[in-house]
């Protein structure tokens, strides 16, 4: 690491546990405004440990919620909220494409079965409540409307 990073990196540590906190109460806020949807589950922190929550990320129970979450990103991006798909496991990434794969159990292949059910939501240190509210509202809108586009 250079000299400028390692700067660049303590300065960064002064502000940590502030960002930290605004990162936790963006995730306490979506769980709020969103954890009494029927399917939707948020990831809990493991015991004796406190997350960063440097992402929120939501899981949707393809038997409870009918709208897939590409669909559900796709409806966000049209209205001009940016989220993304959760970290695609390595066996499928395309380095990997010919490399043998060895399932967590017969019945599922837990890394792909995660990554088609999960989506990760703006969660920026600097995200206003009055944002948060707006993407809120508008996975409450999709998941209860449908999808349609």
């Amino acid at each position: 690491m250079s000299n400028v990073l390692a700067g660049i990196g303590r300065g960064q540590l002064e502000v940590l546990n502030e960002r930290v906190a605004a990162r936790r109460a963006i995730f306490d806020r979506y769980v709020e405004g969103l954890s009494d949807i029927p399917g939707l589950e948020f990831q809990e922190e493991s015991t004796n440990s406190q997350g960063n929550r440097w992402l929120t990320v939501i899981s949707l129970d393809p038997n409870q919620v009918h709208v897939h979450v590409y669909q559900l990103m796709r409806a966000l991006r049209n209205i001009g909220i940016e989220t993304r798909p959760s970290w695609k496991p390595m066996q499928m990434q395309p380095l990997l494409a010919d490399a043998e794969f060895e399932p967590h159990s017969e019945e599922e292949a837990v890394g792909p079965a995660v990554f088609l059910r999960t989506l990760c939501h703006p969660s920026g240190s600097a995200m206003s409540p009055a944002e948060q509210d707006g993407v809120i509202k508008s996975i409450r809108t999709v998941l209860s409307e449908g999808y349609a586009s």
